[in-house]
């Protein structure tokens, strides 16, 4: 199933930035989907390289972007409402692949995760 063309709509997609000892974890909630890196900036590059990469795949495929992958578990999305929210101007994530992907990135940046309920 193909599916059609429509023009790119811009939505905002929540990032939890997790410290874990000597790494960083940047977590789309929306569409749980993460990279790692050794630095804050490393891990958000990160990031943005998968859901360029998952998105270019979707299309290429015919599926919508991100519709496979559901969102994130309810404890990331606890640890956002209670994380340090980042002062940072939302930006188009684009990429050669993909013209304009439909995504904006607000973060919040937590040290650890709340227990499971």
């Amino acid at each position: 199933m193909t599916v059609p063309h429509r023009p790119a709509q811009h939505r905002l997609l929540s990032v939890l930035l997790i410290h874990e000892r000597d790494a960083y974890v940047a977590v789309c909630l929306e569409h749980f989907l993460a990279a790692q890196g050794t630095t804050l900036e490393q891990a958000q590059r990160a990031l943005v390289q998968t859901l360029v990469t998952q998105i270019g795949l979707d299309v290429r495929a015919g599926r919508a972007p991100l519709a496979q992958h559901g969102p994130a578990p309810e404890k990331y999305w606890r640890a956002f409402q209670q994380a340090v929210r980042r002062e940072v101007a939302p930006e188009p994530v684009v990429s050669a692949d993909v013209p304009l992907l439909p995504a904006f990135l607000v973060e919040a940046i937590t040290e650890t995760l709340p227990a499971e309920a």
